[in-house]
């Protein structure tokens, strides 16, 4: 296993590995990787600034968007209202918007949308981008709603598994009619306080949140996206409390009825998590992407690893394998760290 070479070589191994990341980063570091097993620290390291300009280094505690990884608290939030008995995973899309238009609405279940099974187009990976100038500002539901009923079925409910933020979209808008509260209130009510995450909540409560950067001859701030349109991408969290929120979906904080909801894994994807059961371990992920935030989570037996960065000079989905590799005592890939001048003449 990877504690098998004693948390000193996990150290040095990683160390190794970000460190050679640190330097490839593009004219600066600004990531926070953490790995723990059970209540042991096994790594854990924070590179640059949640604040460019001044200077603000990244903590545990530092904010961070968390981007799709949010739809696994939307599917709590709905699989808690389904044990509740105030809805049921056969209910269809048309009995909470009648007169939305919605596309196959008297089709589409509850258990479709948690899928990703419905077939509705992905209202923002599946327009003309030059479309999508609204999400910057806040939208009420029923400019949403009306978003929705111009978009196509790709294809029959349940035929199939397609990605799409729509679905997740109605079912925030489904709990909050069910419980009659707003989405920020039920996150903050049904996960964060049981769980004692003081760092976590829905950006659309309108706290401080923060700023990601690209980068072009200088970093940027980028454009905020307001989720006000929510369920989708909405969370802010940090690493210490997205390390615990992972360890509770392995380790069934949320009862049997969620936990088995969550894993009914079908073609790689449950209810808002991916992952799969393998006869003797559990594994349980999924990764976020919001302007230029990227985060990932992954339960492993035990284990867990959170990566999280604000910005997209982070070659993240390497980084992330790599450190898998040096955990389990595998070879793993250390770019050569050889600078070389070039003759602008000859470019």
């Amino acid at each position: 296993t990877f504690l098998a070479f004693g948390r000193s070589n996990v150290q040095k191994r990683i160390d190794l590995l970000t460190s050679a990341a640190e330097i490839l980063i593009t004219k600066g570091r600004h990531l926070k990787i953490m790995i723990t097993k059970g209540d042991s620290l096994i790594f854990s390291k924070n590179m640059g600034y949640s604040d460019v300009e001044t200077k603000t280094p990244i903590t545990d505690t530092t904010l961070f968007k968390i981007g799709s990884i949010s739809k696994s608290f939307t599917a709590i939030l709905t699989l808690k209202a389904i044990e509740a008995g105030k809805l049921s995973m056969e209910d269809k899309v048309i009995k909470f918007f009648p007169d939305a238009n919605i596309p196959n609405a008297e089709k589409i279940s509850v258990y479709h949308l948690l899928h990703h099974r419905s077939g509705i187009q992905d209202y923002i990976n599946e327009v003309d981008r030059s479309e999508l100038e609204y999400i910057h500002h806040p939208q009420t539901h029923e400019y949403m709603l009306e978003k929705i009923s111009k978009l196509k079925s790709n294809f029959e409910p349940g035929e199939k598994f397609s990605y799409s933020n729509t679905g997740y979209l109605l079912l925030a808008y489904i709990v909050e009619k069910l419980n009659s509260k707003s989405y920020a209130e039920l996150v903050n009510e049904q996960i964060a306080l049981p769980l004692g995450l003081t760092h976590t909540f829905c950006s659309s409560t309108g706290k401080d949140v923060p700023y990601s950067y690209r980068y072009d001859d200088s970093w940027t701030k980028n454009v905020k996206i307001d989720y006000t349109h929510l369920g989708t991408g909405s969370i802010v969290s940090s690493t210490k409390d997205l390390q615990k929120y992972t360890y509770a979906l392995g380790e069934k904080f949320f009862g049997d009825y969620v936990f088995d909801q969550m894993t009914d894994f079908v073609e790689g994807y449950g209810c808002g998590i991916g992952g799969g059961k393998i006869p003797d371990r559990l594994m349980i992920t999924h990764a976020g992407h919001v302007e230029d935030f990227w985060s990932t989570m992954i339960y492993d037996d035990g284990r867990v690893f959170t990566f999280l960065t604000n910005t997209t000079d982070v070659w993240h989905e390497s980084v992330i394998w790599n450190i898998f590799c040096a955990l389990e005592g595998r070879e793993f890939y250390i770019p050569s760290l050889t600078f070389v001048s070039l003759d602008s003449s000859k470019i």
